[in-house]
């Protein structure tokens, strides 16, 4: 069988960690990597073991994982019966580290190799290697875990840091207290011992008091780290504990933020638009992991919140540069104020981080009841330092016991809308799915009907906890959260279309947003969990009307609703659509209206109709396709700012209809036009 490897927890050193490259540029080879992972595995589902060999040779050559591929080419040769050759890749696979024996023992690709004696005679070796304390896949360079120095720091470097594949992040080994008192009972009289690694992502921009934090070690950079810039921005570090294998509890900060640009935002901001970077903020939270930043512009009191999703990932401060070193702070030191056996049972079951959000949400000024923490006042998008309470927090730390963790709340998500891309959403160049997460979920409301459906069921860790549902903010009359009476943990939730409201933040303050979002949470009243959440966010940048019965009247995209719209969620558009409707409320069509234009009509399917019958129907359509337009003599993301352009796609649809009562009919037939494409198609092209 293929050998594709992903884990989370535990973090495993694996011979897919070890790479021909320097560990520090291996980043940039990451896609790569995996792309051509995807496509082997792609290969030998399907069986065409010679286009599986190909790619394994195409990732030897990447040098990215050579045991990893040697292995996967043993695969491939033995399946193409070239056992000989087979046997060659599998031994270079093992000198490479791989070191996977019951996956070597038990794979059904290799059946063709079990009864040669130099296949027994390797899988002896990898029994002894196993067996050899001096070897531990030094075969390619020993990992050593680095202890901290006198100046209660503690590096990552070349020497104790390997790339994962598996993660996507640095494994970087560490060990936190001296060699002699690794091997006793962690006590709670044991203030000066290192118990956690403070991160500073900023360049040591905003950097809080650790003076009086003896338990915290100071993570500091090499040479190689800083000249790669890879100190800087979002997280990309999972710390492995070198004397237990526990992921080593972390908490950082990072003040930096894209100010410069004409795509402007937060660092939390800025993962909502790379799907892969929010999946992984997952696994760094429960790799005991983390973060605090200031959200600038993208979250102002008393005025706006731009933030597309919420979610439990990170802490993000409502304030500029250096706001975020308050909950820094309380981060850090509700983690040393717990018990000390509290302290080691989060950390290796890695829920030190869901542990202190939960009662970080829970202590806050404001949050005095179960009710309000079910609801919006505990669980922002962005937290406010007035509304910390540090003094509850440590109280509440302080006396947290092992029987009193609590639980994890996680989601299976489904879409039940059952829109039809063609006829609910044929001018869009996205679908509406920002990112689909155990811990949170987000949509963006693109299609056309005003109303979704989705089923979450709610997985805890605690399977005998009770789940909640509840909406943290949103109109409440446009939303329905119901049990599922069918199935245990399984809720029905229908969100209609929004316009920006107001949503309260405390007793004076409110703040405008355009986005729903709906909480999850496990465990008794008395110690509920972190949220799950999910969001649904509207685009501001188009006022939309629906009539009584629920049908789309217009959508107007040159009348925003709101003052700023991420032009990387929804471009900007310079028209307005009146759409048509049969006698069941279905859209038949729409005319589009622009500026010192004539309207141009639209079927269902978003085709330029060109030619109508007696009835007024189209039976020729131009297909239209929407490109995004950059303006000025610069194209890169980063110096203008796209609309979308809607382009002539050179191609004529056909339309035949069943009857005379169907308006909607269907496309058919399609004749590739022979002239040049329109000005307009070249001139986006150009």
């Amino acid at each position: 069988m293929k050998y594709f490897l992903f884990i989370l927890l535990p973090l495993l050193v694996s011979a897919e960690a070890y790479t021909d490259r320097f560990v520090f540029d291996m980043p940039k080879f990451h896609a790569q990597h995996i792309k051509l992972l995807v496509l082997m595995n792609d290969a030998h589902s399907q069986q065409d073991y010679y286009a599986m060999g190909t790619l394994c040779h195409r990732g030897i050559n990447l040098r990215t994982a050579g045991a990893l591929w040697h292995y996967n080419l043993a695969c491939a040769l033995t399946l193409q019966d070239n056992p000989e050759e087979a046997i060659d890749a599998l031994e270079q696979a093992l000198n490479l580290g791989f070191d996977d024996l019951q996956h070597l023992q038990e794979d059904p690709d290799l059946t063709g190799l079990r009864k040669r004696d130099d296949y027994r005679k390797l899988v002896e070796k990898t029994q002894r290697n196993l067996t050899d304390p001096a070897r531990t896949n030094s075969a390619v360079r020993r990992v050593m875990a680095l202890a901290p120095t006198t100046a209660a720091s503690i590096e990552q470097s070349s020497t104790n840091s390997i790339w994962s594949f598996n993660t996507g992040k640095f494994h970087t080994f560490v060990i936190l207290a001296e060699p002699e008192k690794n091997n006793r009972p962690l006590k709670k009289t044991d203030s000066d011992d290192p118990i956690m690694i403070y991160a500073n992502r900023d360049n040591n921009c905003t950097i809080p008091d650790l003076t009086q934090r003896p338990g915290v070690l100071r993570l500091t950079y090499s040479k190689d780290v800083v000249e790669r810039r890879l100190n800087l921005g979002l997280p990309n570090t999972i710390f492995i504990d070198g004397t237990d294998g526990c992921t080593v509890p972390v908490a950082g900060n990072s003040s930096l933020g894209f100010v410069n640009s004409a795509y402007w935002r937060c660092q939390p901001r800025a993962l909502f638009n790379d799907p892969e970077m929010i999946g992984s903020q997952m696994t760094m939270l429960l790799s005991n992991q983390l973060f605090c930043y200031p959200t600038y512009r993208d979250y102002t009191i008393g005025q706006y919140d731009l933030f597309p999703a919420n979610t439990p990932y990170y802490i993000a401060v409502s304030g500029g540069s250096g706001s975020e070193n308050i909950f820094t702070e309380a981060v850090i030191d509700a983690f040393c104020a717990m018990p000390a056996e509290t302290r080691v049972y989060l950390t290796r079951h890695g829920k030190v981080m869901t542990t202190i959000l939960a009662l970080l949400r829970k202590s806050q000024h404001g949050v005095e009841t179960i009710n309000d923490y079910l609801s919006g006042k505990a669980h922002p998008a962005a937290f406010r330092a007035e509304a910390l309470d540090k003094e509850r927090l440590l109280a509440s730390a302080s006396t947290l016991s092992t029987n009193e963790i609590p639980p994890l709340a996680v989601l299976q998500f489904e879409d039940l809308s059952n829109l039809n891309p063609a006829l609910d959403m044929p001018d869009m160049i996205y679908n509406e799915s920002l990112f689909t997460t155990p811990l949170a979920v987000a949509r963006v409301f693109r299609a056309f009907p005003q109303k979704r459906t989705y089923r979450v069921k709610i997985l805890s860790d605690d399977e005998d906890a009770p789940t909640h549902a509840v909406l943290l903010q949103g109109e409440a009359a446009k939303i329905r959260i119901k049990a599922d009476p069918r199935e245990r943990q399984v809720w029905l939730i229908e969100v209609m279309h929004h316009t920006p409201f107001e949503t309260a933040v405390s007793q004076d303050f409110s703040i405008s947003t355009i986005r729903v979002d709906i909480g999850f949470f496990a465990g008794e009243p008395t110690n509920l969990s972190a949220p799950a959440i999910l969001s649904i966010y509207f685009p501001g940048n188009e006022r939309r009307s629906y009539d009584a019965q629920g049908r789309l009247l217009s959508i107007d995209y040159r009348r925003s609703t709101t003052p700023y719209t991420d032009p990387l969620l929804s471009p900007n558009r310079d028209w307005k659509d009146v759409f048509k409707h049969d006698r069941t409320g279905r859209i038949i069509g729409w005319q589009r209206f622009r500026a010192r234009r004539e309207p141009q009509s639209f079927t269902a399917y978003g085709d330029l109709a060109t030619a109508y019958d007696q009835q007024g129907r189209a039976v020729k359509a131009r297909r239209i396709q929407y490109i995004k337009r950059y303006h000025g003599d610069q194209s890169d993301d980063y110096d203008s700012l796209p609309t979308l352009a809607q382009v002539d796609d050179n191609m004529e649809v056909r339309y035949t209809y069943e009857s005379d009562d169907d308006l909607i009919g269907r496309p058919e037939a399609k004749i590739t036009l022979l002239q040049a494409p329109p000005d307009e198609v070249a001139e986006t092209l150009k």
